[in-house]
């Protein structure tokens, strides 16, 4: 025997820089300098497992990790695209295309101008510049832009703001602001209402909490 120690013993992998550069060559790393500081057969194994917890995680398992973390929070309809049926949605949901059937959406609901919705709209703040064929109903706020039509009832159970076409009766939970290009042909019922100059109403017009009955006011 030549007398040499395992200390002095150079290992294959000790001997290439580029093989200490993959996983098996930092594992014999660690072992070989966890003999040389006398750590022990416990300590060598130690070495193993944290040389194996810093290793890279394959490609494959990042993408899948990366694929049930995503949080899908927000729907959208492109234009041109058709649904012939009814839509729900608890995200986000973006509006350009055309849907025939009732929409409800337990988020907010944006219409682009090309939106054309043909049924019954329900969402918690919606705000439209698109075309709405039948009743609109929002929890919280409702806008209908420049370019948006509502050819039906609209209500919203805060505030709403009218820059639009509403041909239908309005009812607001809350304040509802009738802006200058707005034209609104029905009944109106908000808690207060304020009207710009060159806004058109067509209809009755009285300040009540929603909800409250023809008659039964206070």
């Amino acid at each position: 025997m030549s007398g040499a120690t395992a200390g002095d013993a150079q290992s294959p992998y000790e001997q290439s820089g580029d093989n200490k550069r993959t996983f098996l060559g930092k594992v014999n790393s660690r072992l070989q300098d966890a003999i040389q500081q006398g750590r022990g057969e416990e300590a060598a194994r130690q070495s193993v497992v944290e040389a194996t917890s810093e290793s890279a995680v394959p490609a494959d398992d990042m993408a899948v990790r990366s694929a049930e973390t995503v949080n899908l929070n927000r729907m959208i309809v492109p234009q041109g695209v058709l649904i012939e049926g009814a839509m729900s949605s608890s995200s986000e949901t973006q509006i350009a295309g055309q849907v025939k059937g009732d929409v409800s959406v337990e988020n907010r609901l944006g219409l682009e101008p090309t939106a054309v919705i043909s049924g019954r709209v329900h969402a918690i703040t919606c705000a439209i510049q698109g075309k709405v064929e039948g009743d609109l109903e929002t929890t919280h706020d409702l806008v209908v832009g420049e370019s948006g039509a509502v050819t039906a009832d609209a209500m919203s159970g805060k505030d709403m703001t009218i820059a639009g076409r509403v041909d239908g009766n309005v009812t607001c939970g809350g304040r509802l602001r009738l802006m200058s290009t707005a034209s609104v042909d029905g009944n109106v019922r908000a808690r207060s209402i304020e009207v710009n100059d060159g806004a058109i109403l067509n209809g009755t017009c009285s300040m009540a909490p929603a909800g409250v009955a023809e008659g039964s006011k206070k």
